[in-house]
């Protein structure tokens, strides 16, 4: 409910997590918790006590499903797609951590929304979540907007990585 989160934390808990649970914020406030991944904190350069993901950063079997609409006649539809996808996700990384960081909750919904829609549809699924996080935590006016910017850009870097080793590959 919404105000669950700052009675909790005003009555002196560490941290909150609200139902239902999410896996990966789950992860990363256990990560958190255990010092990894935040500066200053004693385990820092410790590996993760559990990973974030398993699964591949694109589920490329998804733009399978996109070849039943292939026309002879016409460019290939999944590398377009893909263009289009990559051209928009470079747009959202010049806009959303900006937004973030002045705490521009509007915007920064607004292109999360945007962006999950369209790694939903590549098989971008981990990155779809960190946008759907995004999403909800500014739509609630709460989130630490440097540790959403830095999973965002570092998982844009790996999905765009995996996109151009399908590409050449």
């Amino acid at each position: 409910l919404k105000g669950d989160r700052e009675r909790c934390l005003a009555a002196g808990m560490d941290d909150y997590l609200s139902k239902p649970i999410v896996e990966e914020d789950m992860l990363r406030i256990l990560n958190q918790w255990a010092g990894i991944g935040t500066p200053g904190k004693a385990r820092s350069n410790a590996s993760p006590l559990i990973e974030e993901r398993t699964s591949p950063p694109v589920d490329f079997t998804r733009l399978d499903e996109y070849r039943l609409y292939q026309r002879e006649d016409a460019p290939d539809i999944v590398q377009s797609m893909v263009a289009q996808f990559l051209k928009a996700l470079h747009e959202h990384l010049a806009v959303l951590p900006r937004a973030l960081m002045e705490h521009d909750h509007n915007r920064a919904r607004a292109v999360a929304h945007k962006a999950k829609t369209g790694c939903a549809m590549v098989g971008a699924d981990r990155l779809a979540q960190i946008c759907r996080e995004i999403e909800t935590e500014c739509g609630m006016g709460s989130g630490d907007p440097v540790d959403l910017s830095t999973r965002f850009i570092r998982e844009c870097e790996i999905v765009m990585s995996a996109f151009e080793a399908w590409r050449a590959g």
